[in-house]
């Protein structure tokens, strides 16, 4: 029986594990992009990601269970949006440095707290408000839109982080409608689907060592995605949220390694503030989970 600070610590060990992978991926993605397009990689990664999964529940016995749905509009709606949210970040990691987009994806915690008060009707206290604008005001630095030299590019970055934090938004609303298998098997089968429906208009020839290259790099993916929710089970998915961020060392080693890149001062900046508005709002809501009060 493992206690509870053995089951943090091993969940903590999972989660950092979960990232690495996660991390070197989207490197393999930056790398492969030239020769394989960005629809026949999402259509990899979650053919990989479903068998994985479902590989997985079959071993727990839960796989008929996890089929049956209570809220199939619901579930299969935001599993549908996980597509969208990875071909665009899947096109920003060939386009842009590794270290940029991955900067722009930390900060989806802060654009799920803002639609938290529009689409939730949740209440925010002034603390959380104010890391909410630093944030905000480290992803303009990062952005700069109003520059002469704005990258068109940083399109995809936002709008696959606007994205996900709805599909966050969408987990919030139907929290315990379905059981934890169920989530897991139509998140990887349902994009599944829709890639298998999608890819043939979108396919090119590849060889059969780029074929093979292209499922090896897929599992990437779904190795990040098991690890992650074995370490989900092992301890609350808020003690773990705080170690996503080192994906961002991740991707500044990649990028710095692999294809010499080294984030400016402009994205340093913006990160600085983005991981630091995104921590506070973390803690903020785990001290008010604590006291039971709203955040």
């Amino acid at each position: 029986m493992l206690t509870e600070q053995s089951s943090l610590s091993r969940g903590i060990l999972l989660i950092l594990l979960a990232i690495a992978s996660f991390s070197a991926g989207d490197a393999s993605v930056k790398w492969i992009g030239g020769t394989v397009n960005e629809v026949q990689i999402v259509w990899a990664r979650y053919l990989a990601l479903f068998f994985f999964i479902a590989l997985l529940l079959t071993a727990q016995g839960k796989i008929r269970a996890a089929i049956r749905l209570n809220r199939p509009t619901l579930t299969i709606g935001r599993s549908a949006l996980l597509p969208a949210f990875d071909f665009l970040f899947i096109t920003a990691f060939i386009l842009l440095p590794l270290a940029t987009v991955n900067s722009i994806s930390s900060s989806v915690p802060i654009m799920v707290t803002i639609l938290s008060v529009f689409v939730l009707r949740e209440t925010i206290r002034i603390y959380r408000w104010i890391a909410v604008i630093i944030g905000c005001v480290g992803v303009l630095i990062i952005v700069n839109p109003l520059s002469v030299s704005f990258d068109r590019n940083l399109v995809f970055p936002l709008s696959g982080a606007v994205i996900l934090a709805f599909y966050q938004i969408l987990i919030k609303i139907g929290a315990n409608r379905e059981s934890q298998g169920t989530n897991q098997l139509y998140m990887g089968l349902v994009p599944c689907i829709l890639t298998s429906l999608c890819v043939p208009f979108f396919w090119q020839e590849l060889s059969m060592q780029t074929l093979l290259l292209l499922m090896g790099i897929s599992l990437f993916h779904a190795v990040g995605h098991f690890l992650m929710i074995l370490a989900m089970t092992l301890t609350s998915p808020s003690n773990l949220q705080p170690f996503f961020y080192t994906g961002l060392l991740w991707a500044t080693f990649y990028g710095w390694f692999f294809f010499s890149e080294l984030p400016d001062l402009k994205v340093v900046t913006g990160l600085c503030l983005i991981v630091a508005s995104g921590l506070f709002v973390l803690y903020r809501q785990r001290v008010l989970q604590k006291r039971g009060e709203a955040s």
